[in-house]
């Protein structure tokens, strides 16, 4: 990440989608669709090097998001909910 570029900016999010796509490469991209607060925060976490960008907003929630991104990617599933009480 560039000086003054943070993980929650959209333009980082998007370019990081654009890359992953254009490279034909594999990554997990996780939306939050129920929530109190930050519904469609999304956050990308790329295979291998586990690069992310993006953010839910709560640093404790992207870092179990990264841990069940690596699973995921590892099954080579397509899609997959995943509430937080299986956090």
């Amino acid at each position: 990440m560039g000086a003054g570029e943070d993980s929650s900016n959209p333009e980082r999010l998007t370019r990081a989608l654009a890359r992953v796509l254009g490279e034909g490469a594999v990554a997990a991209l996780a939306t939050v669709i129920s929530a109190p607060q930050s519904v469609g925060a999304k956050i990308l976490i790329e295979d291998g090097t586990h690069a992310r960008a993006g953010t839910t907003g709560d640093a404790a929630f992207d870092e179990a998001i990264a841990g069940h991104a690596a699973a995921f990617l590892a099954s080579r599933a397509e899609a997959r909910t995943v509430r937080v009480e299986e956090f």
